[in-house]
């Protein structure tokens, strides 16, 4: 018997999603009625991952970026008024790749992605985000 599949509710759909859009979506089938009730769940699926803070970002390699420069980037984007996103690749429970965004509210974005991770596909989801 071939195994089972999770089933993420349709939240695994390739295209942009961030929570306001799953708790419509949750909402019109029947499995939310309140965006607590969609946190939840997307938890319970294991949709999203850690958020990401500065002083928990990376590379591949696991290196640090220096803090100066991190630092002064994100000073010159808050006094221009622009959000900062803080993206990662992380898979779904499926092992379908998906990229995840956060900003510094608290803002979750999600972005599975159709194929393999390639640059082109990330840096065509990015661009969607």
């Amino acid at each position: 018997m071939p195994a089972r599949l999770p089933n993420f509710l349709g939240l695994d759909a390739c295209q942009v999603w961030d929570t306001e859009l799953a708790f419509q979506h949750l909402r019109l089938n029947g499995h939310a009625d309140t965006k607590r009730t969609t946190e939840r769940r997307l938890h319970s699926l294991a949709i999203l991952p850690a958020n990401l803070t500065p002083d928990r970002l990376a590379d591949h390699q696991s290196t640090p970026p220096t803090q100066r420069v991190l630092q002064w980037e994100l000073d010159t984007a808050r006094s221009k008024r622009k959000l900062v996103l803080f993206a990662q690749l992380f898979p779904l429970p499926s092992g379908q790749e998906c990229l995840h965004a956060n900003d510094a509210r608290g803002g979750r974005y999600w972005v599975p992605l159709a194929s393999s991770a390639t640059q082109q596909s990330i840096a065509d989801a990015l661009q969607n985000l």
